[in-house]
């Protein structure tokens, strides 16, 4: 999957300037190969992520509450050098089973079942782009 413009501003509340940043990181070998997205609670409300392949490396967009209440934005790409402890993860259980994404920061995140396809093409994507 990979998020079109109008995707993207619907998705974050600074959106034009997540695309606008997009949109620059483009023009430096960040094109688009897959994109994929999940949200984390934070201590101030939602946490929005978005990671995308490109072919030079790993965007990363990070939104979040600010301590005035507005969004803080981060948006940042990581060679694909950096980014080799990328992974998806199964674990199981007696009582419980599920898949986790693994991003190369140290905070795994679990996907939820209706998003596992997508997590999957992602990291295949990723790794056909390097």
């Amino acid at each position: 999957m990979i998020l079109k413009n109008q995707q993207v501003r619907r998705r974050f509340e600074s959106g034009d300037a997540v695309v606008r940043a997009l949109r620059a990181l483009a023009d430096v070998g960040g094109t688009p190969v897959a994109d994929y997205t999940w949200d984390v609670a934070g201590e101030r409300g939602p946490v929005r992520q978005l990671r995308r392949a490109t072919p030079v490396g790993l965007i990363g967009v990070t939104e979040e509450v600010s301590a005035d209440g507005g969004w803080s934005l981060r948006v940042q790409i990581v060679s694909w050098k950096a980014t080799a402890d990328m992974a998806i993860v199964r674990y199981d259980t007696p009582d419980d089973g599920f898949w986790e994404m693994h991003m190369g920061d140290g905070h795994p995140q679990r996907i939820q079942e209706d998003n596992v396809e997508p997590a999957m093409a992602f990291i295949a994507a990723m790794f056909a782009a390097v």
